[in-house]
């Protein structure tokens, strides 16, 4: 049967293994039972985008407390990443292997064990290794939570569902800031990670406890292979990506050999995929689909726009500016009240039609670059709060009128 993607009409694609053994699963929740996977979920949602952003304002305090060097900081960032994008592509594999029950369960309880060590750490070392085993658990959780919320509601509220995920995945990373600042500034840094305790015991329980799995684990083969690539190509990548600049990118002999794993990497995991095994751990053929794939690229420039301000501003305005840590938390705060205020109105007319999803996607992208074109205009002489104010206003708003569309495509 065709349906309509972004005002077109698209014959779907023949399913994948992974989806065939979603195909006539049932596990849509009604009242109280739906509430209650919502509350999980959101808590899940809320405790990876939070983390993902909150350590960044604590960063420069980490650093001093522990004597670490600001190259020696950064790893506290990038190997939380490393970890979490090798796992982001397995998530589906791992689902129907332990089903999801058991896999988002573990996955809340490991990175909120994985939170609480990393808040005792006692050398930037130790703070390091735990936040690579954070990010193998907390790398799943997004996808996760997205795929429950859309199995739990009905199809006529596809919209909703993917409202309320929207509103944990954004608002999370431009509260995280504000409320690492006050951590920050008003207790210690060990406070960024401890913060994630509470959430972390309660969303756990609730998924362990009231979600219902939409197919039984199966004995699905293991492509060794593939991770083993993925792992060498995504890990090579992320490490040119996050290390590139400070080493003078090809001018270091180190970046041009992960460069040449990187490609080398990716190259070889794509066509093993495609060609090489019939039990893909990742299955790149749903890209034919074209709302997948143009869907993607759009998501990708989503994330661009949204976590590399995220990370940057903070540092600027801490930095260069001389802002506070709170200071520096409230500027992306006020972002994620307009990213809630265009989120929920663009959620409900989306989904009934009322307004093609390709409209919202076009304004609010011109939204998003517009307000990064002003930001762009800021030089260190200016130091003051209101300078951010419009280009927040307008990129919250703009972000706000993209991820729904985006999710539900």
């Amino acid at each position: 049967m065709a349906r309509t993607v972004a005002g077109r009409l698209e014959k779907p694609a023949a399913p994948s293994q992974q989806h065939q053994a979603h195909l006539g699963s049932n596990v849509v929740e009604y009242g109280g039972a739906r509430l209650i996977v919502v509350i999980g979920v959101m808590l899940a949602t809320l405790l990876q985008t939070l983390d993902t952003t909150i350590v960044n304002v604590a960063l420069p305090t980490i650093q001093g407390n522990l004597g670490a060097t600001i190259d020696e900081g950064a790893w506290v960032v990038t190997g939380y990443i490393i970890s979490a994008v090798i796992v982001i592509p397995l998530t589906p594999w791992l689902q129907l292997r332990f089903g999801r029950r058991n896999y988002y369960a573990t996955a809340i309880f490991g990175f909120t064990i994985a939170s609480m060590l990393c808040g005792f750490s006692g050398s930037i070392e130790e703070l390091i290794f735990w936040r690579i085993v954070q990010g193998l658990f907390g790398g799943g959780l997004i996808a996760t939570g997205q795929a429950t919320l859309r199995d739990t509601f009905p199809r006529s509220q596809l919209g909703a569902s993917q409202a309320l995920f929207s509103l944990g995945a954004i608002v999370g990373p431009s509260v995280g800031p504000y409320i690492g600042g006050v951590l920050t500034d008003n207790y210690s840094w060990n406070w960024v990670f401890f913060i994630n305790l509470l959430p972390g015991i309660a969303a756990g329980t609730i998924v362990l406890m009231r979600l219902r799995n939409p197919t039984e684990p199966q004995r699905v083969p293991v492509d060794a292979i593939g991770l083993a690539l993925l792992a060498i190509g995504v890990g090579s990548l992320q490490y040119v990506l996050g290390q590139g600049e400070r080493n003078e990118w090809f001018d270091s002999d180190v970046i041009k050999l992960f460069s040449f794993t990187a490609v080398a990497g990716i190259a070889a995991f794509i066509y093993w995929e495609l060609r090489g095994t019939p039990n893909p751990i990742v299955d790149l053929r749903v890209l034919r689909q074209r709302s997948v794939w143009a869907g993607s690229l759009l998501a990708f420039a989503i994330g661009a726009s949204l976590f590399g301000s995220i990370v940057i501003l903070p540092q600027y305005t801490q930095g260069v500016l001389g802002f506070t840590a709170t200071l520096s938390g409230e500027l992306i705060f006020l972002r994620a009240i307009c990213i809630a205020a265009a989120t929920i109105p663009i959620a409900g007319l989306v989904s009934r039609g009322k307004v093609d999803a390709r409209v919202s996607l076009g304004i609010g992208f011109l939204l998003v670059s517009f307000s990064n074109y002003l930001q762009s205009l800021v030089t260190t002489s200016v130091s003051d709060f209101w300078t951010f104010f419009w280009p927040t206003i307008l990129g919250g708003f703009g972000l706000g009128m993209l991820f729904v569309p985006i999710s539900i495509a």
